[in-house]
């Protein structure tokens, strides 16, 4: 158990250590200032400081300490659906939880997460447990209700026994690596290295979707579309503020008119 514990700890600070090294804009690295909230992200604060990443930035006229926007008005993004939530816990109005894991800090409705969250420690999100194996895993039980399981083996038995070989001093170097979670920029999905999808590294008409970088891996799952140019999946993931409905400045002026 000793070592099964250390091992999460690491994970856990493998896991926020993409997030301090890239921008939450663009996901890439460079000069960039870290949200002293609760989102804890880092940004290209100043236009120079975005120009070779193509960033469109914070736009600040120059580097300080901040609050970035979700954390000044309380309203953050649910990494499922991408709208706004608060998550003021203060006069009951909050309607978002943030993952209670060291490190992740990610948002969510509690309606997007997918049912077997329940199954987590916490407030944990999905991103901490592989999607290909709980999909596995998940097949495994259904055709064993119905008597055609072949006793294929999940990734976390696998895990569990390279963590017992370890300790038994039988490891061949290979188990920790290959079970280290990957995470997606975009969405809560995770995957252990040996369990990644072998297109996303490109090649034969496909793009790259996986980097390694000097902050971590970088790396966007098949849901999402990547601009060819850039070394990212679309940037349009960002929304600090609710965007009012279309006609709804008009029809503001016009109530204004009418007092």
């Amino acid at each position: 158990m000793a070592g099964t514990k250390a091992a999460m700890e690491d994970y856990s600070v493998r896991m926020g250590f993409v997030d301090d090294y890239i921008c939450a804009i663009c996901d890439e690295g460079g000069d960039l200032i870290c949200c002293d909230g609760d989102c804890g992200r880092s940004f290209h604060p100043t236009k120079p400081t975005g120009e070779a990443s193509h960033c469109d930035t914070l736009g600040l006229s120059e580097e300080q300490l901040f609050l970035c926007e979700n954390c000044e008005s309380k309203k953050h993004q649910c990494f499922v659906c991408g709208e706004l939530g608060s998550s003021d816990q203060g006069g009951g109005g909050q309607v978002i939880i943030q993952c209670n894991k060291r490190g992740c800090k990610r948002f969510y409705h509690p309606e997007c997460l997918p049912l077997d969250i329940n199954n987590l420690p916490g407030d944990s999100c999905p991103m901490h447990e592989c999607y290909s194996c709980k999909k596995k895993h998940a097949t495994s039980k259904g055709n064993k209700t119905t008597g055609k399981t072949k006793g294929k083996e999940t990734c976390r038995k696998k895990h569990a026994t390279s963590e017992g070989n370890k300790t038994r001093g039988k490891s061949k170097g290979r188990g920790t690596w290959e079970m280290d979670l990957v995470l997606c920029r975009r969405c809560p999905k995770a995957f252990h290295r040996k369990c990644l999808p072998r297109k996303i590294y490109g090649g034969e008409g496909e793009i790259q979707r996986i980097w390694e970088t000097a902050g971590g891996t970088v790396f966007y799952c098949r849901d999402h579309e990547m601009v060819e140019n850039l070394r990212s999946a679309k940037r349009n993931r960002i929304k600090f503020r609710e965007e009012k409905p279309k006609g709804a400045a008009e029809n503001q002026s016009v109530e204004d008119g009418n007092k």
